[in-house]
């Protein structure tokens, strides 16, 4: 519960500090004074949406600051553990700060966490129920909501429900994504084809283009390329009229080098390495002669050879900077192209796959229907019941429900509340039947039967009283006081039948300071107690002074 709550700088509020108990805090006040300027400070404590416009004017920053105890039994305390917050005496302390510069700061037991973190550990500590609340109570998409929190049973089954529906949308977006590229997949198959069916007519080979180019600089000098190996052969073997050839005068050299060799020994090695050149030109000027009987100037071959080169830069420009680079998209094209035509293959893969996957989602969506449809026929039991209670016999409260085929991961139901608060009248829509009164005494109906399922140990109500009189008020009073046997309730009150029944009562006023308007909270005495009352009737007279002092005494018989 909520056992000490600190405010500063907040709104009209300076400085407020308040010690609240177990069982029902009330808090009344005249109309402005501040009263809602409270929860807003609690809402912020929790998590709420954080704003400079909270901070008071001339202030550099506002505090709100929070300390709970947490019962033994509680999961929350095993879940701060594991988050490394160590508690003192099962006390948890929650602190909000927001700063003039924008700065805002969330702590738990003094350490800054994060707002996330923040905000999770919140929800599982209050539950407010202001005018908002009621405002969604009107709305049939929360009424859904709102059902399945009413029963552990329908949380295993709408976790499977959620997971199923995702399954079936992620299937159905793949389905969706491969259709809508068929057009795209057909032309990128007809544009690999013609790139696999053109690099594979070309029947490239590894080293052909250097060699092409080696042929084709033969064939284009091939003229030349006669004239010189013609000339080197003649210098070197025939010889001219002119001029003898190289190897007849090594010849000659040959003959005056073996003679010489034969007088003077000194001389046999110059002859050895004379008669080698003599054999090394021997082979070159054959060489040459089966050269220059290879030249052949062939300008089909020369076609031939420039065709070639010219398809094989045209695909380089295409698919590579090299044969290789060809040969390698060559290989990638066939592997893409062969993944293109097996989509066909996923498409009815994906099929199959989405009509098991909405076949499961049926079955368990139709086993959360059935388990919201107990759960529909206790809560209906259960609220009229309580609205009997709250003084309003003969009410109809019934959850009607439709089936929908469209898939969602809150399953095939739709539900709406319906009313009917005299008998006779058909059961319509809650939003188009229940007055002001009628509907805040629905909220209390259902809290009343959420406090015993609900895990949170704080209740705060906003003016749930709004619009009830009479004997209904005092069962609102009633109902309220027996919520708060089972958890903390604080409630913000114009009655004074339900502030009579407060086990804590707050006095909430709003005076000028300094030129300052300041709001102030006051803890009330029975004396005390009794005097407000007696405003709250009417202003203090003997005979509402009377009356506030009977509704003490009879509010402490019935607690």
């Amino acid at each position: 519960m909520l056992s000490a709550l600190r405010i500063e700088n907040f709104a009209l509020i300076e400085r407020l500090e308040l010690e609240l108990m177990p069982g029902l805090n009330v808090l009344t006040g005249e109309t402005g004074a501040g009263k809602s300027i409270i929860i807003d400070a609690v809402s912020l404590l929790l998590g709420g949406r954080g704003s400079q416009e909270f901070i008071r004017s001339g202030s550099e920053r506002a505090l709100v600051e929070g300390l709970f105890v947490l019962p033994a039994d509680t999961p929350l305390i095993e879940k701060l553990a594991s988050l490394g917050y160590e508690l003192e005496e099962g006390s948890l302390l929650l602190s909000r700060e927001l700063a003039v510069s924008g700065r805002n700061l969330c702590r738990i037991q003094g350490r800054v966490a994060p707002l996330n973190l923040y905000k999770e550990i919140g929800v599982l500590l209050v539950d407010i129920h202001g005018q908002h609340d009621y405002q969604s109570l009107l709305r049939p998409e929360n009424h859904l909501s709102l059902l399945d929190s009413m029963s552990e049973e329908t949380k295993p089954l709408l976790l499977r429900v959620r997971e199923k529906a995702a399954s079936v949308i992620d299937i159905r977006q793949k389905i969706s994504q491969l259709a809508s590229d068929d057009r795209d997949t057909a032309r990128r198959e007809d544009m690999l084809k013609f790139q696999i069916a053109e690099i594979a007519g070309a029947r490239l080979e590894s080293g052909e283009e250097e060699e092409l180019v080696q042929e084709r600089q033969k064939l284009v000098n091939a003229e030349k390329l006669a004239l010189l190996s013609g000339g080197a052969y003649e210098k070197l073997f025939t010889g001219s009229e002119r001029q003898q050839s190289a190897l007849d005068l090594t010849g000659a050299v040959l003959a005056h080098l073996k003679e010489l060799a034969g007088i003077d020994a000194a001389m046999f090695r110059v002859l050895e390495g004379v008669e080698s050149a003599y054999y090394q030109l021997e082979e070159a000027a054959a060489e040459l002669r089966l050269y220059q009987e290879s030249l052949v100037f062939d300008p089909r071959r020369l076609d031939q050879v420039d065709e070639r080169l010219t398809l094989i830069k045209s695909l380089k420009r295409k698919y590579g900077s090299s044969i290789a680079e060809i040969k390698a998209y060559y290989a990638e094209a066939a592997a893409e192209l062969e993944q293109l035509s097996r989509q066909e293959d996923m498409l009815q893969e994906y099929q199959k796959l989405l009509e098991r996957e909405e076949q499961d989602y049926r079955s368990e969506a139709d086993g959360l229907s059935l388990a919201r449809r107990k759960v529909a026929a206790w809560l209906e039991q259960d609220v009229t019941e309580e609205l009997t209670d709250l003084q309003m016999p003969g009410t109809k409260f019934k959850v009607e429900f439709e089936v929908r085929d469209k898939v969602s991961k809150s399953g095939r139901d739709i539900a709406e509340f319906a009313f009917s608060p005299n008998p006779g009248e058909p059961l319509k829509a809650l939003a188009k039947t229940a007055s002001g009164g009628e509907l805040s005494r629905v909220i209390l109906a259902l809290k009343t039967i959420l406090a015993n399922i609900d895990p949170v140990p704080t209740l705060i109500f906003d003016e749930v009283d709004s619009g009830v009189g009479g004997q209904a008020v005092r069962k609102v009073a009633e109902k309220l006081a027996r919520i708060g046997q089972t958890r903390q309730v604080l409630c913000i009150t114009h009655s004074p039948h339900v502030a009579s029944f407060g086990a804590r009562h707050f006095f909430i006023s709003k005076e000028v300071l300094s030129g300052r308007t300041v709001t102030r909270v006051k803890t009330l005495g029975h004396e005390e107690r009794q005097r407000e009352l007696a405003r709250m009737l009417g202003g203090e007279s003997k005979a509402t002074m009377e009356h506030a002092a009977e509704m003490l005494r009879t509010s402490k018989a019935k607690s």
